[in-house]
């Protein structure tokens, strides 16, 4: 018995619209769709792929690597942006999120709501962050991430020149020596990664700094489909979930009887009992120390 050695096999924006097309009898097999059948199944599939970033089971669309929010001294506020001390501007929801010290360790933080952030009496209360606080608001790019207590000082973070002719950041406070020199150091790695500016000639002896951050990760948008070959931003077996869930909306484009409806109906239903019953991420409401006082 022959089989195949691949499992890549994923469908395209227009392949679904086809699919779904034909599936609610808008399409025979073999013709093509026509301009409006295919801009009407862009603007149907992208209002599926929306309606799905409001479910609490799409763990696939979760950042990849946790993300950085350098710390600023005095500061509760902290809006969209692209800089370290800015934050993602397609944050759904954060997932979780932990402050690390200039030693890199690591503390979960509370992740609070509205009400709780509105019982704190004093937002400016100085210290370690122990919880954060994002503001929602209908664009995205508009959210604000407030942070309490507020740090009353900050490092700077010491960026160096490694023995590579590169620069590095410092990820640990320390003083420097030969183990942990970079690149050629036993150790190096748990005191500085690559990257950063204004590096400046590494020295024996030298205190380096390293910032005090917030690290996180959250639930982003899935991607829309914008192109024609573009692929869904999920794993492959949610295509025929897609595919009905198409054919479902665009049902009503076209005659077909009670009958015909129940079954593109029994069929979505089925794909998404099939898929979404595989598929769970924790809510927000289960993570560190909810409900405490403040």
């Amino acid at each position: 018995m022959a089989t195949g050695t691949t499992a890549n096999h994923t469908l395209t924006r227009n392949e679904i619209i086809t699919l779904a097309t034909q599936k609610c009898g808008g399409l025979s097999q073999g013709s093509p769709l026509s301009g409006p059948q295919l801009a009407d199944g862009i603007l149907a599939l992208n209002n599926i792929i929306s309606e799905l970033d409001m479910k609490d089971n799409n763990i696939w669309a979760v950042s990849p690597d946790p993300s950085h929010l350098t710390l600023v001294a005095n500061t509760a506020r902290y809006v969209t942006g692209v800089t370290a001390t800015t934050i993602p501007d397609n944050i759904l929801e954060l997932i979780n999120v932990s402050y690390r010290d200039e030693q890199a360790e690591d503390h979960p933080l509370f992740i609070a709501n509205a009400l709780d952030y509105e019982r704190i009496k004093n937002k400016l209360d100085q210290g370690d962050p122990e919880l954060v606080y994002l503001q929602p608001h209908a664009t995205l790019s508009s959210q604000v991430l407030f942070v309490h207590p507020i740090r009353a000082s900050v490092n700077t973070q010491s960026v160096v020149t490694g023995t590579d002719a590169l620069a590095y950041r410092c990820i640990r406070t320390h003083t420097a020596a030969a183990e942990n020199r970079p690149v050629t150091g036993a150790n190096y790695n748990l005191f500085w990664e690559l990257g950063g500016s204004g590096a400046v000639a590494w020295a024996t002896g030298t205190q380096y700094a390293a910032p005090q951050q917030l690290r996180f990760k959250y639930k982003r948008p899935l991607w829309d489909f914008d192109l024609s070959t573009d692929n869904p931003d999920m794993p492959r077996a949610f295509g025929r979930f897609l595919i009905y869930a198409l054919a479902f909306d665009l049902a009503d484009d076209y005659t077909l009887d009670l009958d015909e409806r129940t079954h593109l109906a029994r069929k979505k239903a089925d794909a998404y009992n099939t898929v979404f019953g595989k598929a769970q991420v924790p809510k927000t409401n289960t993570h560190y120390n909810r409900g405490r006082d403040f």
